[in-house]
């Protein structure tokens, strides 16, 4: 795969070198770099012909100014070049030390770019993008030789600070090569592009030269310029748009889960523990109160994707209030209180090796002396 060229002080030794594996699947779990599949049995809007035309989300905003928000919130970012990605920015200089090996990010009005030494030789690889907003972690995506790598190290937000990627190894590599980070093949990055891009693949193949960064209007409703083309005349009735607004309740959740996991992804990946608490549709789906054909348990009861997430956990309270009413048999009032329901029945649960905790969507009753339900 080509792409950018720029090489930093990489050495002959690293040009040279041929890298055609698989990347470390555990790395996903805190930046949800591969999609749903399984429960997902769609992609979604970016399944679509070449002939699809995209507008750009600027083109959007045009009629709908108040969806514009969503182009500031940590999905709207959730892939930025190096020079719009914040963390670079707020820290122009990171390192790290995994024993004998040195890591150290440099930003400058250049570029981004991924040093690594071992004290006798350094190497380099200018990082490509920046995948993951950085409020929980961010990831890199390197250029070296000809290949593109997942990073070793990640910044992750809580330490503020550079670690070890997810599911990498914290035993020091064997060689400098193997420090800058594992392989990314082009089905993997595919797939971690069509989740932190919009308009990265059509007909199923990378399409780097129509990608915009990031998770755009037209990655959940689809290429816009149809739909620009029907209204501009005032022909209102075939809208020629997606609308997941409109989608059935196990529809929506089956959408958001193609990126946002599945039990199958668990199964895949054999993903154990407290990694599961990024696979979020998987475990809503595990809640006793979900029911996929009742429209007040979706992703977006919860989640307006034009909107930050509201952090305030009395925020949420109507919405478990709408079953916990104490008019129905099956959803019972809680004995406890009527306030900050998420605190206890959707606890957080900290990720020890991402130095962060998440928000565990098994909704059930969570006591602090029993152990996580896998």
């Amino acid at each position: 795969m080509e792409g950018r060229r720029r090489q930093g002080g990489q050495t002959t030794r690293a040009t040279g070198l041929s890298l055609t594996g698989s990347v470390c699947a555990g790395a996903l779990l805190i930046l949800i770099f591969q999609a749903g599949r399984g429960w997902a049995k769609s992609r979604g809007p970016t399944a679509l012909s070449r002939d699809s035309q995209y507008a750009g989300s600027q083109a959007c905003i045009k009629c709908h100014p108040d969806k514009a928000s969503a182009l500031k919130t940590p999905m709207g970012r959730a892939l930025a070049l190096p020079q719009d990605a914040d963390v670079l920015r707020v820290h122009p200089q990171l390192s790290f030390q995994n024993g004998r090996y040195t890591y150290s990010i440099f930003t400058t009005a250049k570029g981004s770019d991924c040093f690594v030494t071992d004290g006798k030789r350094t190497i380099s690889a200018p990082i490509v993008w920046a995948v993951g907003y950085g409020n929980a972690g961010q990831t890199y995506i390197l250029l070296f030789g000809r290949h593109y790598l997942e990073s070793q190290v990640s910044y992750y937000g809580e330490a503020q600070a550079l670690g070890i990627t997810v599911g990498h190894t914290r035993k020091p590599p064997r060689h400098l090569e193997e420090a800058m980070g594992s392989p990314l093949s082009e089905s993997t990055l595919r797939l971690c592009l069509d989740c932190h891009a919009t308009s990265a693949v059509r007909e199923g193949r990378l399409a780097l030269d129509q990608m915009s960064p990031g998770i755009g209007c037209e990655r959940c409703h689809g290429p816009g310029g149809a739909h620009i083309a029907a209204v501009a005349p005032g022909h209102l009735t075939k809208l020629q748009i997606i609308n997941p607004g409109k989608f059935s309740a196990a529809k929506i959740t089956d959408f958001c889960a193609s990126c946002h996991r599945t039990k199958q992804d668990v199964a895949q990946f054999s993903v154990p523990g407290v990694g599961t608490v990024r696979f979020e549709a998987y475990r809503l789906g595990r809640s006793r109160c979900y029911n996929p054909d009742d429209s007040r348990i979706t992703c977006t009861t919860c989640h307006d994707p034009h909107r930050p997430r509201d952090r305030a956990s009395r925020s949420y309270d109507a919405r478990c209030l709408a079953c916990h009413d104490g008019r129905s048999k099956r959803a019972h009032t809680c004995s406890v209180g009527t306030q900050e329901c998420v605190t206890c029945h959707m606890p957080k649960v900290r990720i020890p090796q991402a130095d962060a905790s998440f928000t565990d969507h098994w909704i059930r009753i969570a006591r602090p002396d029993q152990p996580y339900p896998d």
